[in-house]
């Protein structure tokens, strides 16, 4: 069923997504940045867009596994965005740090998402942005989340030197931090 100047379509997963004209996308972009809130908004959807992959992902094992991979389909474009989003030079460092942490996290996390889907060349392309932007070489449980990832999908490739040392550097970082969720995930990696 048409909106004023949308689209509603059902995407087969008991929910709806809404589109828009890109005319009218682009009169919203304009609007916000006359009203100065282009960067308040680019980071309220990256973080919406994060934390509901995060939840997704931890769906993917089980019997809705068919449901939250086509809502996460649906979605990757804006998860995409959401991964993509630098704050501007000159944010507050810390609300970058943690930023850059649920990104690190969550691309992670997504590993069965993009394995399950033969995404491994988007998978590593994102990982290894990630991994390189500033501040992404603190040993926190996102990176070593990205680094189990980024460790597992190279393995498909046969890089095992680079798959030992980001494997082994996960599972550091998962001693020194002393989680277990984040050892067994490193483990598990290594393991297989």
């Amino acid at each position: 069923e048409g909106t004023a100047g949308g689209q509603a379509e059902d995407q087969g997963c008991d929910c709806v997504r809404f589109s828009m004209l890109e005319t009218i996308r682009e009169y919203g972009r304009e609007q916000l940045a006359a009203a100065g809130e282009t960067e308040q908004t680019q980071r309220r959807h990256a973080l919406y867009y994060l934390q509901f992959a995060e939840g997704a992902a931890e769906h993917l094992q089980g019997p809705d596994q068919l449901r939250w991979l086509q809502r996460l389909d649906g979605e990757l474009p804006n998860l995409r965005g959401a991964l993509a989003w630098q704050p501007p030079a000159g944010a507050e460092q810390g609300a970058a740090d943690d930023l850059l942490e649920d990104k690190l996290r969550v691309a992670g996390k997504l590993f069965l998402y993009w394995h399950l889907r033969g995404r491994y060349t988007e998978a590593i392309t994102w990982l290894n942005a990630l991994l390189a932007l500033p501040g992404a070489d603190a040993p926190t449980a996102g990176r070593a989340f990205a680094l189990a990832a980024a460790a597992a999908l190279k393995a498909s490739t046969g890089d095992n030197t680079t798959v030992y040392a980001q494997g082994n550097e996960a599972l550091a970082i998962a001693r020194r931090l002393d989680d277990p969720r984040t050892l067994a995930n490193a483990l598990h990696i290594l393991g297989t």
